[in-house]
């Protein structure tokens, strides 16, 4: 069945990755695929690596955008070639399994009702210039039996048409992943199956609490709730635990104003505002103990202001 997937290998600056992913896509033996190669701006080899390989498959499209980028813009763009029956969006920084290409065929020809599907990560992570393999990691999202309706990361299989119909939502340089995932619900299954999609060669994540707040992820992360609201409330209310305290301790702190305004129990209020910080605090596992005040504090405090300005900022978007 592979001559039925469209092979979308997205990347911007992945050298190091996307020589992998190439060899592991060679030796697969994926001939009668069809391959979309999207380069985003890269300012390493990653371009002239993908030129090499399109000139060894039959039927291979390469792109090269400009612009404004992101992982959504580049993944509709490879999207809007992809003439066969199901499309594999692959990020240029993963390995990829036959083995589990073939396993999700066979569940998109026993199960018609399922629309994408995607696998488990070995991650690989490396020090910043990819010199020093510093872990591998295991079993990213921990499956262990055939799971429906599960959010997924970059790397999915999906139909085309029905992928042509919900695309990649090109606002959100984040999130994106989970937003398709829950929209794709409204029209069929999604399945993650407990099968090694590959390998995820990345760096190791050294960003801390602040440097996630600079990205906007916050606020993308309000614009999400937004979109999705309505018809997944109570999944959306279940995730992303840090904001949802956060927000606990803003309503908190209103009634510990109020309390000092009018005098009733503000002593209380206090000991047991102080008391709900520490074991907070206590149960989020933190290690060093300066930083992770600070990154403690940005998550309870100041994430979840941003999370409210974009639910309250949504634009129009898929």
């Amino acid at each position: 069945m592979l001559e039925n997937i469209s092979l979308i290998v997205i990347a911007r600056n992945e050298s190091f990755g996307i020589e992998k992913v190439f060899k592991a896509l060679r030796e697969s033996s994926f001939a009668n695929a069809q391959f979309i190669l999207v380069d985003s701006g890269s300012t390493d080899n990653t371009a002239s690596q993908m030129k090499s390989f399109s000139t060894l498959v039959a039927d291979c499209k390469l792109i090269q955008l400009s612009g404004k980028q992101n992982a959504s813009i580049a993944r509709n763009a490879g999207l809007a070639l992809a003439e066969r029956e199901f499309c594999f969006f692959i990020d240029g920084d993963t390995e990829v399994s036959r083995s589990f290409i073939d396993a999700a065929l066979e569940q998109f020809r026993t199960q018609p009702d399922v629309v994408a599907i995607a696998g488990d990560l070995t991650d690989y992570l490396y020090n910043q210039d990819f010199s020093e393999l510093k872990e591998i990691s295991d079993n990213r999202f921990s499956i262990t039996k055939i799971t429906e309706n599960r959010a997924f990361g970059g790397n999915v299989i999906m139909k085309t048409d029905i992928a042509k119909q919900v695309r990649w939502d090109e606002q959100l340089p984040v999130h994106e992943d989970f937003d398709i995932s829950l929209r794709l619900r409204q029209l069929g299954k999604v399945l993650l199956l407990p099968v090694s999609m590959g390998v995820h060669h990345t760096r190791y994540d050294t960003r801390n609490a602040y440097s996630l707040l600079f990205s906007r992820n916050p606020k993308y992360f309000g614009i999400l709730i937004r979109k999705n609201f309505k018809n997944h409330s109570k999944l959306l209310l279940s995730i992303n635990r840090g904001h949802w305290i956060g927000l606990f301790y803003y309503v908190f702190f209103i009634f510990l104003m109020f309390s000092y305004l009018s005098e009733i129990g503000f002593l209380y209020i206090v000991f047991a505002f102080c008391a709900l910080s520490l074991f907070d605090f206590s149960k989020a596992g933190m290690k060093n103990i300066p930083q992770s005040v600070a990154d403690w504090f940005v998550v309870r405090f100041i994430y979840p202001f941003f999370v409210i300005y974009g639910f309250c900022r949504i634009k129009k978007s898929p």
